[in-house]
């Protein structure tokens, strides 16, 4: 099931396709603007929006395997170009090395950092390999907590982020048509703090 399907607020896409939820406020343009932290809210703390992504697919094949040196390792196939900076394949996260170094760099929570193996699957090697090179990439592994860490996952998968992350992102390549706003503003924060409890 893709986040279209979960109700809330797709970015990006016409009037009649956006299911909403009765607990978000007004549409939002193809670009989200992270506005992050710019009042306080109920609770003393200032409110942050987040958002629920879901990034382009590079190869379906996404799996562990062992390192030479005897260590796990994500192995993907990639079967496309990596058009976004931020993608996934067999539902892990990767990232182009850029990215990588820019969200190290913002002093982020929730997330460590993994190599891994990119191949070139056949689909690939036929279509694209000559005029779309792959970039290094690296694996976002996301252990944060849903709405306290700047990376989290909901409870199918999908990486939930902090504006502090869409705005890094809004500096790469990164397609935000499935982009999702989960929350923002100060009516939506005892929304927030009840779904925080539902992830304790």
């Amino acid at each position: 099931m893709s986040p279209a399907d979960s109700g809330w607020q797709i970015l990006g896409r016409g009037e009649r396709d956006l299911p909403v939820s009765p607990s978000l406020g007004t549409r939002a343009g193809a670009m989200p603007e992270a506005s992050g932290d710019s009042s306080s809210g109920t609770f003393g703390r200032k409110i942050m929006n987040w958002y629920l992504l879901s990034p382009d697919c590079i190869g379906l094949d996404g799996h562990m395997t062992t390192s030479e040196s005897g260590a796990p390792i994500l192995h993907v196939i990639a079967d496309l170009p990596a058009d976004s900076d931020l993608l996934q394949s067999g539902g892990c996260i990767i990232a182009t090395s850029v990215f990588v170094d820019a969200i190290k760099g913002a002093d982020l929570s929730g997330y460590s950092v993994e190599d891994c193996i990119v191949s070139l699957g056949d689909q690939f090697m036929e279509g694209y390999s000559e005029n779309f090179p792959l970039p290094p990439m690296r694996r976002i592994v996301i252990e944060g907590t849903p709405f306290d860490d700047d990376f989290a996952l909901d409870e199918r998968g999908y990486p939930i982020v902090s504006s502090t992350v869409v705005q890094l992102l809004n500096a790469f390549r990164y397609n935000h048509s499935d982009t999702v706003v989960m929350f923002g503003g100060e009516a939506a924060e005892r929304m927030i703090a009840h779904r925080r409890k539902s992830y304790k």
